[in-house]
This record gives structure tokens, sequence and C-alpha cells, in this order.
């Protein structure tokens, strides 16, 4: 198992946005399955808020299990999109432990929503199956992702 860290310091480089009629989307790649949900989420979050400004004061434990790997990536992003909005957080530091077919382990970092700190962008509602797309490559993993905003 390959530990992965993913912060705000270093995702700008590391994905692509994806335009799309009435949705946005990203594509990131990874080395290890660990990091492709690491950056997946972190991606994700820099679409909703400038993540540069969210400290990883507080940390949430994630354990996730799905029937299949691109359904788990739904459901992790999915449920990040969940704890963000009953929280009223953001996070900016994803630690993913482990990554199976059907389980993913790992946990996250943010603070509460400031209006005075925190510039909003994109009103991300869920991760969708619309084009999803996730394959081993030849240098490692790569994902689409097309949110519901």
């Amino acid at each position: 198992m390959a530990r992965a860290i993913v912060d705000a310091r270093q995702i700008r480089s590391r994905y692509e946005i994806i335009e799309h009629t009435a949705d946005i989307g990203i594509r990131v790649r990874a080395k290890n399955p660990e990091e492709l949900f690491a950056l997946a989420a972190c991606a994700m979050f820099d679409l909703m808020v400038d993540i540069s400004k969210v400290k990883p004061e507080k940390k949430a434990e994630v354990s996730l299990k799905a029937d299949g790997f691109e359904e788990l990536l739904v459901t992790w992003l999915n449920e990040l999109v969940f704890r963000a909005d009953v929280t009223g957080m953001f996070f900016s530091r994803f630690e993913v432990d482990s990554v199976t077919e059907t389980s993913v382990e790992g946990s996250v970092m943010g603070e509460p929503y400031d209006a005075q700190v925190h510039s909003i962008g994109e009103n991300v509602k869920a991760a969708t199956y619309y084009q999803l797309e996730v394959s081993r490559t030849d240098d490692g993993w790569q994902a689409k992702v097309i949110f519901d905003v």
C-alpha cells in the first residue's frame, strides 16, 4: 500500500479543469490509487474554494465501501461534499491510507468556512457518473469526473 498525502501546496499543477455545458469536471493523473483519490478530492475542493487559504486545523476520518472502483471514487467525493455541507467546513489536506477495489480509508483536514478568509468558487453539489472514467495507464492512474454544480 502506498499512502498518499495531497494538499493545497501541490494541487494547482496536478489537475485539469474540464469545461462542460452546465457542469464542471476535472482530470487527474496519479502514481497509484491512493494518490488518485487524494488528488481528485483536493482538486474538487480547489474548484469550490481557494484552498490555499483553508487551514488544515480539524481532522475527520473517512472509511467507505462500494461495489467497484469507479463507484468508490464517486462515493468518496460525494461523502466529502456531504461532510462539507453538514459541518460547514472546507477541506484542504487529504490523506489516503489505502484503496482497494471496494474500499477506501483515509482522513481529511480543514476548517469551518469564514467569509472574511475564504473566496467561494464553484458550488459543487455532487460527483456524477456522467462520462466518468477511471483507468490504469502506463505511468499510473487517471480519472475524469464531472460534477453537478
